[in-house]
C-alpha cells in the first residue's frame, strides 16, 4: 500500500509530528506559505480554545530538514479570482522563495482552500511544479489521472 502525505502552514505542532514521522521512516511533504512567516514563531489562528503557532522563519530549515516542501501559494489565499500577474506571483514567486531558503526543489503545489480551476492549474503548471493536490476528496489517487490530484483521506476524518 502507499500513502502519500502532506501537511499544511508550516506550525509548532509540526515539530513533534516530525519527531514520530522520523522514528518511523515516513516520508512527507509539507506545504508553506513564505509571506506569512516572522524570524520568531507568531499566532496563526484560534481552533476552538486552542491557539495554533506558526513556526518563525529562522527555524524553518531546522525543523524541516529532509522532508519535501512543496508551495502553497505566496499568502495563504484563494487563487480563483487573481489577475493573471498576481496569480503568477503567488505561485512562482514563492516556488523560488521556498527554493533558496530551503536549497531543494520544489515540485509539489498545494492549493489554498483546495481552491482550483483551469486557470490556476495552468500558472502552477507554468511556475514549474510537476504535481499539485486540492483537499477534494476521492476514492483512490494512485496512478492519478492528472499529477494535479485529489486527496484520499484528510485529518479530521473519523477513520484517521
Amino acid at each position: 500500500m502507499r500513502i502519500s502525505q502532506s501537511w499544511d502552514d508550516g506550525v509548532v505542532d509540526d515539530i513533534r509530528l516530525l519527531a514520530l514521522l522520523r522514528q518511523h521512516y515516513a516520508t512527507v511533504t509539507f506545504n508553506l506559505n513564505p509571506i506569512l512567516y516572522r524570524s520568531q514563531r507568531t499566532l496563526s489562528w484560534s481552533n476552538g480554545n486552542r491557539s495554533v503557532w506558526r513556526l518563525g522563519r529562522d527555524e524553518l530549515a531546522e525543523v524541516y530538514y529532509s522532508f519535501e516542501i512543496a508551495n502553497h501559494s505566496m499568502s495563504h489565499q484563494s487563487l480563483l479570482n487573481l489577475a493573471k500577474k498576481e496569480l503568477a506571483s503567488e505561485v512562482l514567486d514563492s516556488r523560488l522563495l521556498l527554493q533558496d531558503w530551503f536549497q531543494q526543489p520544489v515540485r509539489g503545489f498545494c492549493y489554498p482552500f483546495g481552491d482550483c480551476n483551469p486557470t490556476v492549474k495552468e500558472a502552477v503548471r507554468a511556475a514549474g511544479h510537476v504535481y499539485a493536490r486540492t483537499i477534494i476528496e476521492c476514492d483512490s489517487i494512485f496512478p492519478p489521472t492528472d499529477p494535479y490530484y485529489k486527496v484520499s483521506c484528510m485529518f479530521n476524518d473519523p477513520a484517521f
